[in-house]
């Protein structure tokens, strides 16, 4: 028998620059957020959560590129 356990979801408004995290859709907390620049926006949508991190730098290298690029 496969077990799951229970539903996470985070939803983002870029607009109000917010995430409010639900288990099992009961709120649990609302979280202040950043969201791209101009030409590298946040995706609206639907996306699916591989990986769980404390922490993780953000930076041209995270996208692929050079470390040295704006």
């Amino acid at each position: 028998m496969v077990r799951f356990g229970p539903a996470m979801v985070t939803r983002v408004n870029a607009q109000s620059y917010q995430a409010t995290v639900y288990r099992n859709n009961v709120k649990l907390r609302v979280i202040p957020i950043t969201t791209g620049k101009a030409g590298f926006e946040t995706r609206s949508g639907m996306e699916v959560i591989l990986s769980k991190e404390r922490t993780r730098t953000m930076d041209a290298a995270t996208g692929g590129a050079d470390n040295k690029d704006p």
